[in-house]
């Protein structure tokens, strides 16, 4: 998969077809995120049984919104 994603990459560069500009600005933003979110996910990670059942009340939640939304369009 990443030595076809490279391949892509590197077509579409070559092809002149990367807004490098915008490329630049994702990673830099990649980079800024893994380095500030290395901090709080450190401490977080002593509550990973928490963060977990948070998560996924989270996507019971969403998922109940969903059945609520698609049901209600029925009638």
């Amino acid at each position: 998969m990443g030595a076809f994603g490279l391949a892509t990459a590197l077509n579409y560069a070559s092809s002149g077809l990367v807004d490098w500009w915008l490329a630049a600005e994702f990673i830099g933003g990649g980079v800024i995120g893994r380095v500030f979110g290395m901090m709080p996910a450190t401490r977080l990670s002593a509550y990973k049984n928490t963060l977990n059942r948070f998560f996924a009340a989270i996507i019971f939640i969403v998922a109940a919104y969903i059945l609520y939304r698609n049901w209600t369009g029925f009638g």
